[in-house]
This record gives structure tokens, sequence and C-alpha cells, in this order.
């Protein structure tokens, strides 16, 4: 059982990231999550909305359970959580970004673009150029069940490693003119954490206890 706790930050003389500014393989810790229907972003009245009902059921002790209470994927624009980590994995065709937590992953294909007639999925469908030593991935398909992010969404992500790779700057820039006026600019970070390893994460085995209290209708 994995007790919900920070994780460990990494030891003194744990073994180095790879100095290819290309090669970003191994575990990471995230340091900053993106920012979702906070007060500051430029929603939409339709999302402004929802934004309001769900406060108003959280006032009247009923919160509202999105995608996670009912073990649904969730897309994501970060690699790792404090909770939880996050894994790349890479060739010369694809770079694979997992997260244990809720088993979110991005395959981002650097030989293809975007296929014609492209199914939606929770993830999107994520295609990749190297620009630099900066990945660069554009990101659409998404099938629009999660509440912050429509079949509309239109997302940008720049990675690239800083502090002699201890680090990954993730910028991501979402255009969602379903949920935003604009687009909107994040950045995130990720820290290097090798001794950190990835387990498996089976939330279907407490759905009840995901869900005590939670609405969770569609």
């Amino acid at each position: 059982m994995k007790m919900l706790k920070p994780l460990p930050p990494p030891k003194p003389g744990s073994r180095a990231p790879s100095s290819n500014p290309r090669n970003f393989e191994g575990v990471y810790t995230s340091e900053t999550m993106p920012q979702f229907f906070n007060n500051s972003l430029p929603l939409t009245p339709a999302a402004q909305e929802r934004q309001a009902r769900d406060r108003q059921r959280m006032a009247e002790g009923k919160p509202t359970g999105g995608l996670a209470a009912i073990c649904r994927p969730q897309p994501t624009f970060a690699l790792g959580s404090d909770l939880f980590p996050g894994e790349v994995t890479q060739n010369d065709h694809q770079v694979i970004f997992l997260n244990e937590e809720h088993r979110t992953r991005l395959n981002v294909y650097l030989d293809r673009e975007h296929p014609k007639g492209l199914a939606p999925s929770y993830f999107g469908d994520s295609v990749g150029r190297w620009e630099g030593d900066t990945l660069v991935i554009d990101t659409i398909g998404f099938n629009g069940r999660d509440d912050k992010i429509s079949e509309k969404a239109h997302v940008i992500m720049r990675v690239r490693k800083i502090d002699n790779g201890q680090r990954l700057e993730i910028i991501t820039t979402t255009e969602d003119p379903l949920i935003y006026t604009r687009p909107i600019t994040d950045t995130a970070y990720s820290r290097w954490n090798p001794d950190v390893q990835m387990l498996e994460f089976q939330c279907e085995e407490n759905l009840e206890g995901a869900m005590e209290g939670l609405d969770v209708s569609e």
C-alpha cells in the first residue's frame, strides 16, 4: 500500500541525468503543477457558469468528483507531482511521458503528422519536433470529457532541460475556445529524481472510497 506523503528529494550522490540535452529519460517529481480554473484565467461564460456551479456544490457540502473520482483517464501537461512520480522513455521515433497517478501518458511521435480522421481520445494525439534542444509537442484530438479541456483544444508544450539536466521546464500553451477566451500559457517544473520508482496505480480497487461524498455525474 502506498501512503500519500510527499516524495523524498534525490539523495546526495544519486545518479546524474544524461549529459545529452535531448535525452529526457528518467524519473521525475513535479515542483509545480499547471493551474486550471483559477480566478485569473480568462474563462468563457459557459466555463464560468460551470465553475460557479461547482463552487456552489462545494459550499453546500456536495463536492463534485471529476474523472479521477470514477477512475477515468485525465489529460495531463505535467510530469509527476509532489506525491506521485513521472517517467520519460524515448527513442529516435517517440518520446513517452508517463505519470504514475491515474496512469496518464503522452505518446509523442517524432516521425509523423497528425493522422487524418483522428479518433478523439482522453489524451489526444501528440506529435513532436526538435527546435534546438527544446522538444515542441503539438496535441489535438481530445474527446472533451474532462472539464478542464474540450474537444476543440489545441495544446503546444515546449520541454527542455535546465540546471544541468536536474530539472525539466514544461511551458504549455492551451488554445481552447470552449473554455478560454484567449490562449493561456502555464509553466511547470519537474525535478530529476532517480531514487524514486514508478509503481502501479489501481484506483479501481478503491472506487467506493474515491467516490464517497462526491457527485460523480458526467
